[in-house]
């Protein structure tokens, strides 16, 4: 669900990391905070605060993730901490990639910048399920 929601949103490491509960009505995602090596801390500038806006599919996706919890960090560790951005990518990211280093993503040619990310989804929504199929994998 993180990366999901991170493709979707184009939101920094640290603001998904950052991101309560609270943070989400449902269908929109309230920036307020980032989190940076386990602390969290306010957003890197005054624009950094913002909603963001996933897909219904995602937020549908968000809300399942999140169940019935009514607080807390949305992506924490078993002691409810926020999980570590350096950890998640040791742990999650880098042995996907090493897996499908070999595998054709057959998605049209995504920005390597994952602020870019949304709206160039805006612009193909049509991409969205196959971004969700191929995260899932």
């Amino acid at each position: 669900m993180l990366f999901i929601l991170d493709a979707a949103t184009g939101l920094r490491a640290g603001e998904v990391f950052g991101l309560e509960i609270r943070h989400f009505d449902g269908h929109s995602i309230k920036v307020e905070q980032s989190v940076w090596r386990g602390d969290a801390q306010a957003p890197k500038t005054p624009n950094a605060y913002r909603v963001a806006d996933p897909y219904p599919d995602v937020a549908k996706l968000l809300s399942g993730f999140i169940g019935d919890r009514k607080s807390g960090y949305i992506f924490c560790t078993s002691s409810g901490k926020p999980l570590g951005q350096s950890n998640v990518l040791r742990r999650y990211l880098h042995p996907v990639l090493k897996k499908t280093r070999n595998q054709t993503l057959r998605l049209p040619c995504l920005p390597s910048i994952p602020q870019h990310v949304p709206a160039e989804l805006h612009l193909m929504p049509e991409w969205t399920p196959q971004l969700l199929a191929w995260v899932e994998r």
